[in-house]
């Protein structure tokens, strides 16, 4: 964990920690689902989904969108659960339990409120993230504009967004499942 090479102390003072913390506590505030115990999105990859305001318009390269990596079977996505927003929230939550309970100021309160938020990512992942079929991680839990859900495997899923979900860390929820997939 590269914390002091690529942050030094500065990132460790109590101003620059603050505006971390605010950042990260807002993405929780507004992607975090309590009910299913996981961190959700209305984009999958770089597409708006039908339940964005934004829907249609790549805001990555700031023009309007014509792909289809918001539809499946016909249907329509609203929202999606994918493996690479939540292994990514994983490693933030576990750094920055890390990063508060090492800060010259420490925030054990904090600490314990992004490890438990790791904790439950971690949980969901083993437990129903992981295709029974073949031992791999499925790529996304989607929910449909009709309110229907499915779980889409590799082969219906953004590979580049699976590829790094499974592949770059530094934490894993559970590295033999992703060495599989």
């Amino acid at each position: 964990f590269a914390r002091t090479d690529l942050c030094a102390v500065d990132c460790l003072q109590p101003e620059r920690l603050h505006m971390l913390t605010d950042a990260v506590d807002h993405h929780v505030a507004t992607r975090w689902d309590a009910a299913l115990g996981i961190f959700g999105s209305d984009t999958r990859g770089e597409t708006t989904l039908a339940g964005s305001d934004f829907f249609g318009y790549d805001s990555v390269n700031g023009r309007m969108s014509s792909d289809r990596h918001h539809e499946k079977q016909g249907r329509e996505m609203a929202h999606a659960y994918s493996l690479y927003h939540n292994v990514n929230m994983y490693n933030v939550c576990r750094m920055m339990e890390s990063l508060l309970a090492d800060a010259p100021e420490p925030d054990a309160e904090a600490a314990q409120r992004y490890g438990a938020l790791a904790d439950r990512v971690e949980e969901v992942l083993r437990a129903k993230f992981v295709d029974t079929a073949d031992g791999t991680y499925f790529s996304d839990y989607v929910v449909f504009t009709d309110g229907s859900t499915q779980w889409l495997r590799f082969e219906h899923s953004d590979y580049w967004e699976y590829t790094w979900a499974v592949s770059a860390g530094p934490f894993f929820p559970n590295l033999a499942t992703a060495m599989r997939s």
